[in-house]
């Protein structure tokens, strides 16, 4: 049996499911069944023997050749069918492996682009930027990781799109994509201009994409500042925000110039440190009498001169500066009374300590005497007793020293102390 080869690519035509049609098993063309009569009918078995010559281009029928192939690619591109339109391309390049308008197909499949005039337009979409970006840090593990979760795909599928990722620069040039280096390589002199034209395109759009992100990005910064300053409480809190707003490189948009701004927020910074140095004036002079830190009130004076006469600051810094030495002699007198009660004050503490110490002794004194007086009386009834006891027992014929016996005619002598009576 013949088999019908498609006519756009050159694959097997085989029947579908749908009764009555057929379709090519390798670029998806449907045909009816009118086609696959004709085409069998067209379809003779010729057997020839010996020698056959043939003269004139010979045309075969029924086989796909370069042309078709790219411009069913390109078909396939416009359907977003990414996977049939780079069979496609490779097929063509099967045929011829420098065909470099095969290559710049095979770049649309890649950055999901659906024709060359895309290219020319400079609108490249990076698909996974961010995995790109983590490849790019030479961060390849969390580029896998990251992919399989976007994907949902295996370690290795997800490992083989990492490592073709390696090597390129996404975005902002064609430079670092293979399809487009070989396209280059083995381009014309005309196409090669035309892919040099690709890559102007696309570095210009990428300048004005990243121009109007700038702006977007200064716009953003422009009013989270604006909405600070409306919210600031403090000139320094407002003098970093029109640093701020400087730092912004002349800014001006919509009515919206950043170096106004920042003038506003100086002026609002000056209105609030005058009222705030005004207030803090006012409570310095009517605690004038007990404040001790005169050198807060010229440190007040010194901010207040820095303002460059704004308001009456002038005058009110030289009021300071009369306050402040109206506070140092009141500060000092009041010391100097501190000094003088301190120094009468260790005076009576000493006369107190003196008095106490001369106290004790007087108490010690007569505390002595009392005893020695009561020592007297002791020993002098202690002796009483002794004298009335000696008496008792010499009126008793007895020693008078310790009551023993005497012996003795003319002389008597104790038998026990040996005493003389």
């Amino acid at each position: 049996m013949a088999t019908m080869n498609c006519d756009i690519c050159g694959g097997r035509v085989v029947a579908t499911e749908k009764d009555g049609w057929f379709a090519c098993d390798s670029c998806g063309m449907d045909y009816p069944l009118d086609w696959v009569k004709a085409k069998f009918q067209k379809t003779q078995t010729v057997k020839v023997e010996g020698a056959v010559k043939v003269e004139g281009a010979i045309k075969v029928e029924g086989t796909a050749n370069m042309e078709s192939l790219m411009k069913r690619g390109w078909l396939f591109l416009e359907d977003s069918d990414w996977r049939q339109a780079n069979e496609c391309f490779d097929k063509a390049l099967d045929i011829d492996p420098e065909h470099a308008p095969a290559y710049i197909g095979k770049l649309c499949v890649e950055l999901k682009l659906h024709s060359e005039d895309e290219i020319a337009r400079g609108e490249i979409k990076v698909e996974h930027k961010d995995v790109h970006d983590l490849v790019k840090a030479g961060n390849k593990l969390e580029a896998i990781k990251l992919y399989r979760v976007k994907t949902n795909c295996g370690l290795g599928e997800a490992k083989s799109y990492v490592d073709s990722l390696v090597g390129d620069t996404p975005g902002s040039s064609l430079s670092g994509y293979r399809n487009y280096q070989k396209a280059l390589r083995f381009a014309s002199s005309d196409y090669r201009a035309k892919l040099e034209g690709f890559e102007s395109a696309i570095q210009n759009e990428s300048e004005r994409i990243a121009k109007l992100q700038r702006k977007e990005q200064d716009k953003l910064q422009y009013f989270k500042l604006w909405r600070e300053m409306n919210n600031a409480g403090s000139g320094e809190m407002l003098r970093s925000l029109a640093t701020q707003f400087r730092e912004m490189n002349g800014y001006n948009d919509d009515h919206r110039d950043a170096n106004k701004t920042a003038e506003e927020c100086d002026r609002k910074a000056d209105e609030l440190d005058y009222l705030g140095y005004k207030r803090r004036y006012k409570q310095f002079l009517s605690e004038k009498n007990s404040i001790t830190d005169y050198d807060a009130v010229l440190v007040l004076a010194k901010k207040l001169r820095a303002m460059n006469g704004y308001e009456d600051t002038s005058f009110l810094a030289d009021e300071c500066d009369r306050l402040a030495d109206e506070v140092k002699r009141t500060y000092q007198q009041r010391k100097e009374e501190q000094r003088k009660q301190g120094q009468e004050r260790m005076r009576r503490m000493k006369e107190a300590q003196l008095l106490r110490k001369q106290e004790e002794q007087r108490r010690l004194e007569q505390a002595q005497q009392a005893e020695r007086a009561r020592e007297e009386q002791r020993k002098r009834a202690q002796d009483k007793r002794l004298a009335e006891q000696s008496n008792n027992w010499a009126s008793h014929g007895l020693c008078r020293y310790c009551g023993g016996e005497l012996k003795g005619v003319f002389t008597k002598k104790c038998t026990a102390c040996g005493k003389q009576n």
